[in-house]
């Protein structure tokens, strides 16, 4: 292990967590909530439903959205563009979020890594781009919460890649940047950004990506098995 290693600062969504599954499960649940939504391809509206978020995240970074509103609105976006008049974005954003929240799960491997991060001694944290309430259920339903030292959301630090997301991480952690590895699945946000703070970095790469420039950074698939990914996140 390095001996400079202080701390472990995870991502959430779609590293600890697996986001993409959820998000898969509750438009499925769309899908039988009204025919119009189940006609579409399962990709193609899984991308539709990424821009309709992406077109609101920042004013929900910016705090002019709640979350709930901007679910609200995300949905009635994806009503009018499939001409689904029906139903209204309230309910389609209720109906989508229990569907969501059934499919809860962690990604194969977390638990036995993040309790073997902590049984050599570390802290470990997490820094996440979603709001408290939310992240916090999460970690709660999937088991972590005793294990996590430090939860940091946008409602306590500028999102992520700010620098500022970073350094706040590892002041809660109380370790200095140098001493911390960033492990998550976003590129800009995970590895680039993590790296620009001072941080080492550990890319959860599972779909074999190449990197899009020579940041520094480790690569590693999946956290099983459990031995190659902790080797990976200890340096």
């Amino acid at each position: 292990m390095n001996p400079a290693l202080r701390a472990v600062i995870f991502d959430l969504d779609d590293t600890l967590f697996d986001d993409l599954g959820s998000t898969r499960a509750g438009l499925a649940g769309l899908g039988r909530l009204h025919p119009g939504f189940a006609a579409l391809h399962p990709d193609e509206l899984l991308s539709r439903h990424a821009a309709a978020i992406a077109q609101r995240e920042a004013q929900v970074y910016a705090g002019t959205l709640t979350p709930q509103q901007a679910r609200i609105q995300r949905f009635e976006s994806l009503l009018a563009d499939l001409g689904i008049s029906e139903l209204d974005g309230e309910r389609a954003a209720q109906h989508y979020r229990s569907a969501y929240r059934a499919a809860y799960r962690l990604n194969p491997g977390v638990l036995d890594l993040v309790r073997a991060v902590r049984g050599r001694g570390l802290r470990v944290g997490v820094l996440t781009n979603y709001a408290r309430e939310v992240q916090q259920e999460k970690l709660e339903r999937i088991g972590l919460t005793p294990l996590i030292d430090a939860l940091l959301t946008y409602d306590e630090t500028p999102p992520k890649p700010d620098p500022r997301s970073y350094r706040a991480v590892c002041a809660a952690l109380d370790v200095a940047p140098q001493q911390a590895v960033m492990v998550g699945d976003h590129w800009q946000n995970d590895v680039a950004g993590a790296v620009a703070a001072g941080l080492r970095a550990v890319w959860y790469n599972p779909g074999s990506l190449p990197a899009p420039d020579g940041t520094p950074h480790t690569s590693i698939q999946g956290f099983v098995p459990l031995g190659e990914a902790l080797a990976a996140l200890l340096g």
